[in-house]
């Protein structure tokens, strides 16, 4: 029987070359706050519009503090970019990683990987 880490996989497009689950935590979809990099481009943007359409509730707008917080944004330095550079199709690639218990980062080097 497949397991609900399994699940999650089958939500990932392309699908990962590389994965691992370090554990979850749970939240109500309102306690999710969806935040972008300074000067995030068209395809950043929309990206966190169709995360918060996601988790919205229909109560108002997403929370800007939210108990758990997605990050997405394009990187050009450190780790992520660095990790990054060296896949394949690196323009594609893109990461998405627990930093804490409070927040998930998805980075990656160009809009087509944001957009996966």
């Amino acid at each position: 029987m497949e397991s609900r880490y399994e699940r999650w996989t089958r939500h990932l497009l392309p699908l990962p070359h590389d994965i691992a689950f370090e554990g979850d935590i749970e939240c109500r979809p309102e306690q999710v706050s969806i935040v972008v990099r300074p000067g995030a481009g068209a395809v950043e943007t929309h990206a966190a519009a169709m995360l918060e359409r996601l988790c919205a509730t229909g109560e108002g707008p997403m929370p800007a503090g939210g108990v758990f917080e997605v990050s997405i944004g394009l990187v050009e330095r450190g780790p992520d970019a660095d990790l990054l550079r060296g896949l394949p199709n690196c323009n594609q690639a893109y990461t998405i990683r627990p930093e804490g218990r409070r927040r998930l980062v998805l980075a990656a080097l160009s809009d087509p990987g944001i957009s996966y």
